[in-house]
């Protein structure tokens, strides 16, 4: 069900075959689970001619049990857009870093300022993740995205910084606010995904951009997508493309963004509404499954 008109009457409707939906927060439930039901859906979706991939801020590691669970063999765009991966030949088709003087800024920074010290700072490198020590922040946000964090030493990290993907850190808002605030992170392309989580990309990079690099080695067209999100690291995707669409439980700011808001939330297996509503912009086909 939709809070906002799902086709306006004086347009035609454009067919939609393509569904890029964010993971946490959108398409899995508390529990980290594509609930059975949306899983068989998904599948239905796809074999009546459809294409559904992911936007997420996670690495390939922590995506994968997802993209094998579902069959996705779209391109899959990874590390809030640092990169996109294409599942049939193994590869990644873009992959953008962090300047390494950025990697170096926020590190000094972490490291002379008492109320940014409190964070825990993430270094994400390939497949790898690093960080000083492993706190129970960071076991806890490892837990939840499956993977493993490793120990290592400022000295460490700082050989890594020109080959950085993304920067983490993890803590209190009130750390947060002063990290953001700090004139050594006024440049910086950060983003928020989650309470207690701030991201550093690389420059010029977030999930629409990745999207838009998407469509052109595609050579579709941004019609045939619906983007789908909740949280502020979704917000231009979703307001990029003509289809646009907010779960109950996004950020408000997402859902001004986004055409359509659902009523249902991630925990009540939202992304229903977005294929039945990608479907109905499909010429009639005799036979075609419909929603559950």
């Amino acid at each position: 069900m939709l809070n906002k008109p799902p086709i306006p009457a004086n347009r035609p409707s454009i067919p939609i075959r393509w569904i890029v939906s964010d993971l946490d927060g959108t398409l899995l439930d508390s529990r980290q689970r594509i609930p059975p039901g949306l899983v068989r859906r998904i599948a239905r979706f796809t074999e009546a001619g459809g294409a559904f991939t992911f936007a997420t801020g996670r690495t390939l590691r922590s995506a994968m049990p997802y993209m094998s669970q579902l069959g996705v063999t779209a391109p899959v765009i990874l590390f809030n857009g640092a990169r996109i991966y294409d599942p049939v030949t193994g590869t990644y088709l873009t992959e953008h870093r962090l300047d390494p003087a950025d990697v170096r800024r926020v590190m000094r920074l972490h490291e002379e300022d008492g109320a940014v010290r409190q964070l825990d700072l993430l270094l994400f490198h390939q497949e790898r993740i690093f960080c000083a020590a492993l706190s129970e922040r960071v076991r806890k946000q490892m837990d939840k995205d499956g993977v493993v964090a490793e120990t290592a030493s400022p000295e460490r990290m700082a050989s890594l910084a020109g080959q950085a993907t993304k920067l983490m850190l993890l803590g209190p808002e009130s750390g947060l606010i002063r990290f953001r605030q700090a004139e050594a992170a006024a440049k910086l392309n950060t983003v928020r995904s989650e309470s207690g989580l701030l991201e550093v990309l690389p420059t010029g990079i977030n999930k629409s951009v990745a999207l838009s690099a998407m469509i052109r080695m595609l050579g579709a067209e941004a019609d045939d997508f619906a983007a789908v999100g909740d949280n502020l690291n979704d917000l231009e995707m979703v307001g990029s493309v003509r289809n646009g669409f907010a779960v109950a439980n996004a950020d408000p700011a997402v859902k001004d963004a986004a055409a359509h808001v659902l009523a249902r939330s991630n925990e009540t297996s939202a992304l229903l509404d977005v294929i039945e509503f990608a479907e109905s912009t499909w010429a009639p086909r005799p036979g075609l499954p419909r929603a559950d």
